[in-house]
């Protein structure tokens, strides 16, 4: 750069092994001898011979040596002046100042609490933002599931100069036996009010003892913070001595969004905003107890129900779904334990478990019919393109959707034999090029078929029959940076062989080039190109919304 700057790079290098690399330029207005500059320089000079004037008529026997006495006075009014002018012109000019909220706490997210304090001093902007965004504490190593006296100095220290931000404690094992019981839970109760998640696990034994005292004194301290709460018991009587005669967070847990319950499940008035809850079903569980809980909490939309461990026994009683209830959750095991819920009245069911084909008749009857649409997403091992497994989402004429995973989807084995889709009139495919030689099921009613294609072509509708299709979209996906992708009509042409009747076709984000374009439009009815469409070669939103993981942790919302 020219002129009067100079450009400069910090280089952070953090002990995780991150770095952050950050070009400034620095203005050197001594360097400038340009005339504004001067002629604004002989403005102050006049201003402060002015306001020496003044001073000297008011102390008209005073008698300076020299311009010390009256530097202190001018010091802190040009001091302040000038810092000020210099903060508001690099809040507009330089990118240390200009970065996005958003992007500096993707850094910071990726950073333990060491590095963060190196980013907090760099710049008082920089502190202020280190303090809004939230910190996980990283203990020693992952079998190190408690806080010790040398750890919780640290963490304190470190939180301190942070100026206490949201903080996340993963995987805190509170043992009764544990040498460092008291410590752990002293430094939960100190922390509650700034804690956003909190993920436990207690192993209770007697009630009575010092132990059972200072934790149920931590549990009733209000968590005006919390979001997020992951919980175990070894017992429903360890529950129940815990806080018998105390409210969870003293009944203040207005943020809390989301609880996860392993095995031992129960509700506390502080439950009241939960939107979404996790249930593993063990040998620690009960199931009727489970129904009961279900109808306490009042704001509930997404649930997600596992069953693991050693089988209980089914429930014999209907399983009540709130009304607020949209989002589900099942595996197949939970799915026979449950056998009465009424699943037409909730909007989105998701499976967790990996079914055979052809679909069990159990699960078959959780779809809605008829079927409007039908998404296919077949999913790699790695970056082994063989294909896995296969996502399924299935929607109902009233916005009703079903997904679930097939698996041990092989070559031999092609997803024609399912023929509970047969009434869907528009299907998406994504990935054709994993299915190989697989072909789609028959779909007589099909109107529209959308392929997504990020590899090599693979004739996916040969074999199958779509008897009233009319619109053929193919879209071309690409990775960020890629370069933009040509399609050759005669590629085309071999797909369209498998169709007998003439198609509308819409290729978007590709060019149609020879050889054999003319033969491409004299089989189609209709020929549309958006060669300008940029599709990013990525999971749809659908798949990530299906992950209940994803779910209150801001990958997505309760809406998608």
């Amino acid at each position: 750069m020219t002129g009067n700057f100079r450009i400069f790079a910090s280089f952070f290098q953090f002990e995780s092994g991150a770095h952050l690399v950050i070009r400034y330029s620095i203005l050197h207005p001594m360097d400038s001898a340009s005339s504004p500059l001067q002629s604004r320089l002989a403005a102050l000079s006049a201003a402060v011979s002015g306001v020496c004037d003044e001073i000297f008529a008011s102390s008209a026997d005073s008698i300076l040596e020299g311009p010390e006495p009256l530097w202190d006075i001018f010091r802190n009014s040009v001091s302040t002046g000038v810092a000020a002018s210099i903060r508001r012109r690099n809040i507009q000019r330089s990118p240390v100042y200009c970065m996005p909220p958003e992007l500096f706490d993707m850094i910071l997210a990726l950073l333990d609490l060491k590095d963060r304090i190196s980013v907090a001093r760099v710049c008082s902007l920089w502190t202020d933002r280190s303090a809004s965004c939230k910190a996980a504490l990283a203990l020693p190593t992952i079998h190190d599931e408690r806080i010790t006296p040398i750890t919780s100095k640290r963490f304190q220290s470190q939180l301190r100069l942070l100026g206490y931000p949201d903080v996340q404690i993963p995987g805190i094992f509170l043992d009764y036996d544990g040498t460092d019981f008291f410590c752990t839970v002293a430094f939960i109760h100190n922390h509650m009010q700034h804690i956003e998640l909190l993920d436990v696990l207690i192993m209770l034994e007697q009630s009575g003892s010092n132990r059972h005292a200072a934790l149920a004194q931590c549990f009733s301290t209000p968590a005006p913070r919390l979001r997020w709460l992951q919980i175990s018991f070894e017992s429903h009587e360890a529950v129940d001595s815990l806080l018998r005669n105390r409210d969870w967070f003293a009944g203040s847990a207005p943020n809390l969004r989301r609880c996860d319950f392993w095995g031992v499940a129960f509700y506390t008035p502080a439950f009241a905003s939960v939107r979404a809850a996790y249930f593993l079903i063990d040998y620690r569980s009960r199931l009727e107890h489970i129904r009961v809980l279900l109808s306490e909490f009042p704001c509930l939309e997404a649930l997600s129900l596992e069953k693991g461990g050693l089988p209980s026994a089914p429930s014999t009683s209907p399983l009540p779904v709130s009304p607020m209830l949209s989002l589900l959750w099942l595996d197949q095991a939970t799915l026979e334990a449950f056998s009465h819920v009424a699943y037409d009245s909730v909007r989105h069911v998701t499976l967790r478990s990996r079914l055979p084909i052809p679909i069990p008749a159990a699960i078959q009857r959780i779809i809605p019919q008829p079927i409007l649409t039908l998404d296919i997403y077949p999913q790699a091992s790695g970056r082994i393109p063989i294909v896995q497994s296969v996502m399924l989402r299935t929607s109902h004429v009233q916005g009703y959707t079903r997904v679930f995973t097939l698996s041990d989807v092989r070559i031999d084995d092609p997803l024609r034999d399912i023929t509970i889709f047969g009434d869907a009139t528009e299907v998406a495919l994504h990935n054709p090029h994993l299915l190989r030689d697989a072909t789609l099921p028959s779909l007589l009613s099909l109107r529209r078929l959308t392929l997504y294609v990020s590899s090599a072509f693979t004739n996916v509708l040969r074999g199958s029959e779509f008897p009233h299709l009319q619109e053929l979209v193919i879209i071309f996906t690409r990775a960020p940076g890629s370069a933009h992708p040509s399609c050759h009509a005669q590629d085309l042409v071999h797909i369209l062989r498998s169709i007998y009747q003439t198609v509308q076709l819409v290729i978007r984000g590709a060019n149609v080039i020879e050889p054999a374009l003319n033969d491409l439009r004299a089989r189609v009815s209709s020929l549309r190109v958006e060669s300008n469409v940029r599709v990013l070669d990525a999971e749809p939103l659908w798949v990530s919304a299906a992950r209940f993981e994803n779910i209150g942790s801001g990958n997505v919302s309760f809406t998608e």
